[in-house]
């Protein structure tokens, strides 16, 4: 399966402390899995990513304060690194500013084979995924879902709560689709803004999200 996973949160006052949530979110993903312990720089080159020593806190936040630079807009996105330790198999970050309101940020894995072969394998790597996700990133959504099932849910329009609907995914307590979501949930996990919630399995999660 290819998973994605994503979350949007409020920016901090400066970017540079922005590139710094991004870097303490990587590094606590790290320890979970070889899947996650390797995080280089992106390079429009395969072959030259993966040769690339891992990224430092101030390459990261180099390369953030670049991708606004090269904008006359708000809006801007950037893919600054990427993970995994197997050639060909990693998986890219996409992080994104101001979109959809001004003040988000989005942090998002885009699905790799090791990575998601390793979800695959253990549903409590997924929740450890997103619960250390949720703790570092203090978003107010979040997701794990698969493109390929999601894109055709909802009439492939968008989702009642805005955003990917997903087997995992975070609600916090400030949303006003927080109390649906525990309605439709399989299994929960308050955290401390928000919950985490289960939709069924990865092959059902559509079914139960559709009765949204």
């Amino acid at each position: 399966m290819d998973w994605y996973i994503s979350f949007r949160t409020r920016r901090t006052d400066k970017l540079e402390d922005d590139a710094h949530r991004v870097w303490t979110w990587m590094q606590a993903l790290a320890p979970l899995t070889p899947a996650l312990s390797l995080w280089r720089p992106t390079s429009d080159s395969r072959k030259k990513a993966y040769a690339s020593p891992p990224i430092t806190e101030a390459e990261l936040t180099q390369r953030i304060l670049d991708a606004e630079t090269r904008t006359e807009l708000p809006i801007f996105t950037c893919s600054p690194t990427f993970v995994g330790t197997i050639d060909g198999q990693g998986s890219k970050t996409l992080i994104s500013f101001n979109l959809p309101e001004p003040g988000d940020m989005g942090v998002s894995l885009e699905g790799g084979v090791q990575l998601s072969a390793a979800i695959d394998a253990s549903e409590d790597l997924a929740d450890a995924i997103m619960r250390t996700s949720i703790t570092v990133l203090a978003p107010t959504i979040g997701t794990m879902n698969l493109l390929r099932k999601s894109a055709y849910m909802y009439g492939g329009g968008p989702a009642p709560f805005t955003y990917s609907p997903g087997w995992k995914m975070f609600f916090s307590t400030t949303s006003p689709h927080h109390a649906h979501a525990l309605q439709l949930a399989t299994r929960t996990e308050p955290t401390t803004h928000g919950t985490l919630c289960t939709f069924g399995t990865p092959d059902t999660y559509p079914d139960i999200l559709d009765q949204w």
